[in-house]
């Protein structure tokens, strides 16, 4: 009878033990989770900034090409074409 209390009480205490540390890795996991959220959304925010000044860098280069194009062009018509006359 002794020694059944004694294992009960023994059991009582690990379980008490067990569920104390349980609820400090549930603390720690939890803190874990919002550095991994906060990390998340940074990277999201960086993405969109990312994305934002490639395309700006494309329109960019869009009109580069256009403007040299259009330089190109009009060098061409002044060589082929004779002067207006006034």
């Amino acid at each position: 009878m002794w020694e059944r209390l004694y294992e009960l009480g023994r059991r009582l205490f690990t379980l008490t033990d067990e569920m104390e540390q349980t609820r400090e890795d549930i603390k720690g996991i939890r803190q874990e989770l919002r550095d991994l959220t906060t990390a998340v959304t940074q990277l999201r925010s960086d993405l969109n900034n990312v994305k934002d000044r490639e395309a700006n860098e494309r329109d960019k280069l869009i009109l580069q090409l256009q403007n040299t194009l259009l330089r190109f062009e009009r060098h061409i018509e002044q060589r082929i074409l004779p002067p207006g006359k006034d």
